[in-house]
């Protein structure tokens, strides 16, 4: 396996990704980015030739048969063109963001990012939602879209009961999530202050940040709810695992959602997660026995069921306990391994056990 990375570079740079894979960046342009269509076409002419030969570089130097393109950029539209004149099999996995808009006045596809997908052999997306989704907005690319559910990395320290952080002094939801309006912060805000009515005791915690976070402050402190929110800001994996350990519930209010991998995080750690009914998050959580879901955009609904979930400490700990077992079963990154294997051992027509050798570009 070699990931390349791209990046304003000079020429072709090289080197060792963290987990020690070769890895390679090199700039990669767009032909056509909005609001600058003649100087980027202008830009990508003149420099696409030497990207051009730097590509075939790489595909020759690691004898390359397969390139898996994770998140569908404009820039990486290069790679259809590299397919046309080369026998090298094209998968291109969606993740959501990079295809469905974050904000409602964004709209359209990139024209880049049309030419990638329809260049490729096959087009891997989380969840059986997302793929509905996708199929009614782009039917032209229904036959070539398949499911492959994300994987985490399983921590075997979290088989038993998961201890409480030790500083934990006032108890509390947890929500980490991007600040912007396919999350739905808004709507747990809403839905927090009929929580606090019932549990003045109880905190909220927002991990995370975007485009919205000052008009979510501002929309705390006009519900009155500026003493009892805690706006964290981003955090590393290290300091989310710390947080998940101490909360009471984790929420995941989204409006969309393609997989829902911080949910999945929560039920690996073992805590009961309320979270809406919305694109992938009904494949990570089975309604009623790993975790409680609601209605988008219903913060009425959204309180009743966190409420319910801390009132009840046999259900919270059954959710815990089956949310857990669910996580482990379908969602690890051994799981995900073994399915992406299966997909391209079938677009280079070998056989799974095959003992040909072949190998993958990441971007």
């Amino acid at each position: 396996m070699v990931f390349l990375h791209p990046g304003a570079s000079d020429g072709l740079t090289v080197g060792t990704t963290a987990l020690g894979f070769p890895g390679y960046r090199v700039e990669l342009r767009s032909p056509w980015e909005r609001g600058f269509r003649f100087k980027s076409l202008a830009g990508f002419l003149f420099y696409f030739p030497s990207t051009l030969r730097q590509l075939l570089t790489i595909l020759g130097r690691e004898r390359i048969d397969i390139v898996n393109i994770h998140y569908a950029i404009p820039s990486f539209g290069c790679f259809g063109v590299l397919r046309l004149i080369t026998r090298k099999r094209l998968v291109v996995s969606l993740h959501g963001s990079d295809l469905v808009p974050i904000e409602p006045e964004q709209r359209g596809l990139h024209t880049g990012v049309r030419y990638l997908l329809r260049s490729a052999h096959s087009i891997v997306v989380p969840s059986q939602g997302f793929r509905k989704e996708l199929v009614q907005q782009l039917p032209e690319f229904a036959p070539r879209v398949q499911v492959i559910h994300n994987g985490v990395r399983f921590d075997s320290s979290t088989e038993g009961p998961i201890p409480r952080a030790p500083d934990v002094k006032r108890p509390y939801l947890l929500c980490v999530a991007a600040h912007n309006r396919k999350k739905g912060i808004d709507v747990l805000l809403k839905a927090f202050v009929k929580v606090r009515g019932e549990r003045p005791d109880l905190r909220l915690r927002l991990a995370g940040e975007g485009p919205l976070t000052p008009s979510l402050v501002k929309m705390a402190e006009s519900l009155e709810l500026t003493d009892s929110v805690e706006f964290l800001g981003a955090q590393s994996q290290a300091e989310i695992a710390h947080l998940l350990r101490g909360c009471e519930v984790f929420v995941l209010p989204s409006r969309a959602e393609s997989f829902g991998i911080s949910a999945l995080e929560a039920l690996l750690m073992r805590r009961p997660v309320v979270a809406t009914a919305v694109g992938g998050l009904p494949e990570v959580i089975v309604p009623g026995k790993s975790g409680i879901l609601v209605p988008p955009d219903d913060p009425d609904r959204l309180a009743e069921a966190i409420l319910r979930v801390l009132g009840d400490s046999d259900l919270r700990e059954s959710l815990a306990k089956s949310g857990a077992a669910h996580a482990r079963a379908h969602f690890t990154r051994e799981i995900m391994g073994t399915s992406y294997e299966q997909l391209f051992s079938r677009l280079l027509d070998n056989p799974p056990k095959s003992t040909s050798v072949s190998k993958g570009l990441v971007c």
